[in-house]
């Protein structure tokens, strides 16, 4: 029993810190992404978030057929290796100056597209890699890790963005990817002890894709009420946040003229929140 719990230990702490990693990487260029847009014309920020459901809509699906045939475990590290080499790029072209607002659009795009496959998959890939019965156990602890993350995150950009400029904080972003890999890998290995006390039905499955097709989450959407409230919630939630995002970034376009300084402020904003 003790060495159960020591290994369940084990396993969270490998889980919070990979979390950790990865919330700190996606808070550390959130303030970089809303600085970069307002190079350009405030104003065409809206049509930025039909570019952005056009490309997630795109890219959904393609991604839920690629887990249809192939394991979370082996398709995600893989998704984060190319997520930090895409940082990398940016940091690139935003270093080079070239064609800044249309950096920062694609930029911006690239980002919403990190949110839904970089984060939103974290949960679905530990259950897989631990068991849904100790993951449920664990969420608490590996959740608190995502927690310091959201705040150091925002805390980095505003105190180095001053020094390395927002590209530095791209390439941060990036290795703390790589770290959040490595946190797999660890979680891995540690749950790897847990593999006897689950039942053996999930044991053999533990490698399998996950089925189903591109549009199947649409299709528990529409089948259940509860999933279709939440939707609806979240919905009205998302469009009250709308609007106060661009009256936020109108009066941040008028009042800084940099984009470091922009970031700079995002980022204590962000920190904030986190807090």
């Amino acid at each position: 029993m003790a060495h159960l719990a020591r290994t369940k230990f084990n396993v969270a702490l490998w889980g919070a810190a990979t979390f950790a990693a990865l919330l700190t990487s996606y808070s550390a260029f959130r303030p970089v992404r809303d600085a970069l847009i307002l190079d350009g014309n405030p104003d065409k920020i809206p049509w930025l978030f039909l570019a952005t459901f056009l490309a997630i809509s795109v890219v959904s699906p393609a991604w839920s057929a690629l887990l249809a045939r192939w394991s979370r475990r082996r398709v995600v590290p893989l998704a984060y290796h190319a997520f930090a080499a895409c940082a990398v790029g940016f940091f690139f072209l935003i270093r080079s100056e070239l064609v800044p607002a249309a950096v920062g659009r694609v930029f911006y795009i690239w980002s919403a597209v990190f949110n839904l496959f970089v984060v939103s998959v974290f949960w679905s890939l530990f259950a897989d890699l631990l068991g849904p019965g100790t993951a449920r156990q664990l969420y608490g602890p590996i959740a608190a890790g995502g927690t310091v993350g959201t705040f150091v995150g925002p805390y980095l950009t505003g105190s180095l963005v001053g020094r390395i400029g927002v590209a530095g904080i791209l390439v941060i972003s990036a290795l703390l990817l790589e770290l959040a890999v490595i946190g797999i890998h660890g979680v891995r290995r540690a749950a790897a002890k847990l593999a006897p006390s689950e039942p053996p039905a999930h044991q053999a499955d533990r490698d399998a894709p996950s089925g189903g097709g591109a549009f199947t989450g649409i299709a528990h959407v529409a089948r259940s009420p509860y999933l279709s409230t939440i939707v609806g919630y979240v919905l009205c939630t998302a469009c009250a946040a709308t609007f106060l995002y661009l009256r936020q970034a109108a009066i941040v376009h008028d009042a800084l003229a940099s984009s470091a300084a922009r970031a700079a402020y995002f980022a204590s904003v962000d920190q904030w929140v986190a807090g």
